[in-house]
């Protein structure tokens, strides 16, 4: 077990840095606690050192422990700096000044962005430190990232969701430091400055706003452009519920959240242009000195959205580490990258686009490589499906436990959808990049370029409609327990462990975890069948 710690040693922090941030939502406010802890912890660690020779010899072992409770510690300490926990505003707060934190979004007939509160006023202006959703009931008028307002009005809590089931707004706001918000028209707010806020943050936000009305001039049909912005942007704020629906249930959503898939397509690219392969690159530091400015700066267009940036940081780690002549151990890298955005910002743990890429991608590391072994296709084109339909089902063996849990739907034709839809991605993805430029160059340039898009993604649209209408597309209202979404991946990691290492105890523990599971949900059957109760659903202002 310790050999295998010691290949992956950043894999280990990085789970003792999340145990620590999960500690810290649980047990709040030892902050005080941590930092004795933490500052102990650390001069054992000097007097271990100190005595080699003696103690580290015979307890070695103390090493181990002393760092590992370090980055327990470290993952705590350093999660006191969100506010996770809500702290009550007061009830009769006329006023608060406050700056504008996020790229606003429209919503219906509002702009929504996230704002800091820094001062507020009841009886006395008094200084504050929260976050708050801003609804302004206008959208028209300009708002921009930076801008300090003074405004009247008075923010309440988040309301909890007033159906089972369904969607926990405040829970994904407050996994953001955010629980309060106020709606309001836009003469209860009065510009007192501009550019407040980080300069870098301020400068993206706008280059992407030059990107999306570059795709805004050229690519003329709504649902394609909407889709085009989604795609290549990262701004899904106009996507509407009809094309949500049909990504999901044909098992692309993802396609259209800016991620990982996007930044390879982007490397894949840079590759192709310097004449390398991703199997093979024969000029390492060439690709390094080319690609690691390429592909941040594609990540500064997109908005430095956080899946785009923690994806841009674990390809540059991989490609810094083929430069400098080291071999990359994948799995480490990949812990390393979620060790850095964890300690920039520890409430990334709880979003669920960071749960589920990350899964994605240890899926595809850990259990593509077994997969592939099991067909060998003759013809190179072939070979290419396979690749495809493997690397799909690698990563929706990861993650679909936790995407039920969230979403509770599983889309049946995944893989007839991403052999279609990623593909289709790449190119897309691929056309709209060398829109920006070329638009700008020429508009005639854009007027071409911009018509083949559209064509595409209407041509893409069409025959995922097709996927969507064959029976039984997806399998609906699938409700997972916590424990039920444990015990699952203990099953998926023994069977892989099985297959693996073909030892007789790890098929044993697949049995006992399968009937441990069905258990689980037999029981959980009963109780429903003989379970009485009423349940009130709020619908449109109304209960029923």
């Amino acid at each position: 077990m310790m050999f295998f710690w010691s290949k992956f040693p950043f894999l280990r922090y990085s789970a003792l840095l999340i145990a620590g941030i999960i500690l810290n939502t649980m047990y709040p406010g030892l902050s005080t606690l941590a930092i004795v802890v933490g500052l102990g912890l650390f001069l054992l660690l000097i007097l271990l050192y100190s005595n080699k020779s003696r103690l580290l010899i015979s307890f070695n072992w103390v090493l181990g422990l002393v760092v590992s409770m370090l980055f327990l510690t470290l993952g705590y300490y350093n999660s006191q700096r969100f506010n996770t926990v809500e702290r009550p505003l007061q009830e009769d707060i006329t006023y608060f000044k406050a700056i504008i934190t996020s790229a606003p979004e429209l919503r219906n007939n509002f702009q929504r962005m996230v704002v800091s509160v820094n001062a507020s006023k009841a009886a006395n202006w008094y200084s504050e430190d929260q976050k708050l959703l801003l609804y302004v009931r206008d959208t028209i008028r300009s708002f921009n990232y930076g801008d300090e307002f003074i405004i009247k009005g008075t923010p309440r809590a988040i309301a909890p969701p007033s159906n089972p089931g369904v969607f926990d707004f405040k829970r994904f706001m407050a996994n953001k430091g955010v629980h309060y918000q106020i709606f309001m028209n836009s003469d209860n707010l009065k510009l007192i400055d501009d550019h407040k806020g980080n300069a870098i943050i301020a400068a993206s936000f706008k280059a992407r706003q030059f990107a999306e009305e570059i795709l805004t001039q050229y690519v003329t049909e709504k649902e394609a452009l909407s889709i085009a912005k989604a795609l290549i942007l990262g701004i899904k704020t106009e996507l509407d519920t009809d094309t949500r629906s049909l990504y999901a249930e044909t098992g692309v959503m993802h396609i259209l959240a800016v991620s990982g898939l996007h930044v390879g397509i982007v490397y894949f690219l840079i590759l192709l242009m310097l004449g390398q392969s991703i199997n093979q690159i024969s000029k390492p530091r060439l690709v390094a000195l080319v690609a690691i400015p390429l592909l941040w700066s594609y990540a500064f267009i997109t908005g430095l959205s956080p899946s785009v940036l923690r994806a841009v940081t674990m390809f540059s780690l991989i490609v810094i580490a083929q430069a400098i002549d080291r071999k990359s151990n994948t799995i480490n890298t990949v812990a390393i990258s979620a060790f850095l955005l964890l300690i920039i910002n520890p409430l990334m743990l709880f979003s669920v686009g960071f749960q589920l890429s990350y899964l994605a991608v240890y899926g595809i590391i850990l259990i593509y490589p077994y997969l592939i072994r099991l067909y060998s296709p003759r013809s190179s084109f072939s070979f290419k499906i396979w690749q495809l339909m493997v690397v799909s089902i690698s990563a929706q063996i990861a993650t679909f436990p936790l995407g039920l849990f969230y979403f509770h739907k599983f889309p049946t034709y995944f893989l007839l959808g991403n052999l279609l839809a990623v593909p289709a991605a790449m190119v897309i993805v691929w056309i709209g990049i060398l829109l920006l430029p070329l638009a700008a160059i020429s508009s005639w340039l854009g007027v071409v370029i911009g018509g083949l898009l559209t064509y595409l993604i209407m041509g893409l649209n069409w025959l995922l409609t097709q996927f969507q209408k064959l029976p039984w597309s997806a399998v609906d209202e699938v409700f997972l327990s916590r424990t039920a979404v444990v015990l699952i991946y203990m099953l998926i990691t023994s069977v892989m462990l099985w297959l693996i290492t073909q030892r007789k105890s790890w098929f044993v523990s697949s049995l006992v975890m399968s009937f441990i599971l069905a258990t689980v949900f037999s029981a959980n059957l009963i109780l429903d069948n003989n379970t009485k109760s009423i349940t009130f659903y709020g619908i449109s202002n109304h209960w029923a």
